[in-house]
């Protein structure tokens, strides 16, 4: 985001924030040896609207604000803009103690947190903690907290919650009563994308084991797919319309990819299985 390089030094501390340099040979009044005083909010919020809304360079921003603050220079302004660039804020992230841990009640209401709702992001991970703890807690160390219990964030597994296990096992033994071998189905079926929907994907998890939530599945009903799939081959045939199909476009779709698809039993692919969807 920011054009390249700087001077570094006494213009951004050993935290990478941004900072204007002190007289020479003093340190700033109340801030340690070789650190500047912290700038203003609204003059980094400045800095950033100047960069992004009016196209100015690191040089000019850099100029007109050291008319506010004299201590604004060249690497200020670039610390300024990849911190908004890396975080999407200019102020600075309150950091948590890194001697002081949380206490044990409070952390396994934090994995009881993230266990029963792991789409969660960390703020309101935080929040939801403090509503059951009354302690606050700031989102750098609930994620401290949870790195150290082991935990990371990964993308989730989405189980449908209308699985059964001792179903499917069932359905497998009815099967096998008329078809010699799995490899003579071929299953047909109906998806559709709905632009509407918008899901997290990712949530926190335990290292090593895969986040999995159980959840009504929603189908999109703006384009949808008919597509056959076999036990061998994966996907290998497909046909799709705009809105849900109805019976007489399923009819029309499905008699193509029968043709292009299907073998004569008792061969591979030569059984056809849809589910009891009133257009089939």
């Amino acid at each position: 985001m920011t054009d390249g390089g700087g001077p570094s030094g006494a213009d951004v501390d050993d935290d990478g924030d941004p900072c204007g340099p002190s007289a020479a040979g003093a340190a700033p009044r109340g801030a340690r040896a070789g650190k500047g005083r912290r700038l203003h909010t609204q003059l980094m919020e400045a800095m950033v609207w100047q960069f992004l809304f009016l196209g100015w360079d690191v040089v000019a921003i850099a100029e007109n604000n050291r008319t506010f603050d004299n201590t604004v220079v060249e690497s200020t302004v670039r610390a300024v803009l990849k911190r908004y660039d890396d975080t999407g804020f200019v102020d600075y992230l309150p950091r948590a103690s890194r001697e002081r841990l949380m206490p044990l009640e409070h952390l396994n209401m934090l994995l009881s947190i993230v266990g029963q709702n792991p789409w969660l992001y960390l703020q309101e991970i935080a929040d939801t903690l403090r509503v059951m703890t009354g302690a606050t807690y700031t989102r750098n160390y609930v994620y401290a907290s949870l790195i150290r219990a082991g935990y990371s964030h990964k993308v989730m597994v989405r189980a449908a919650a209308q699985r059964d296990q001792l179903q499917r096992a069932q359905y497998w033994e009815d099967v096998s009563m008329y078809i010699p071998h799995p490899s003579c189905l071929v299953f047909g079926d109906e998806t559709g994308l709905d632009g509407r929907t918008a899901r997290r994907k990712r949530g926190w998890g335990a290292l090593g084991s895969p986040v999995c939530i159980s959840e009504i599945l929603f189908r999109g009903s703006h384009v949808s797919v008919l597509a056959l799939y076999s036990r061998s081959d994966g996907f290998t045939a497909w046909a799709h319309c705009l809105g849900g199909y109805d019976t007489a476009t399923f009819l029309e779709h499905i008699a193509v990819l029968i043709k292009a698809v299907m073998k004569p039993y008792p061969g591979a692919d030569s059984v056809l299985c849809l589910d009891n969807c009133r257009i089939h």
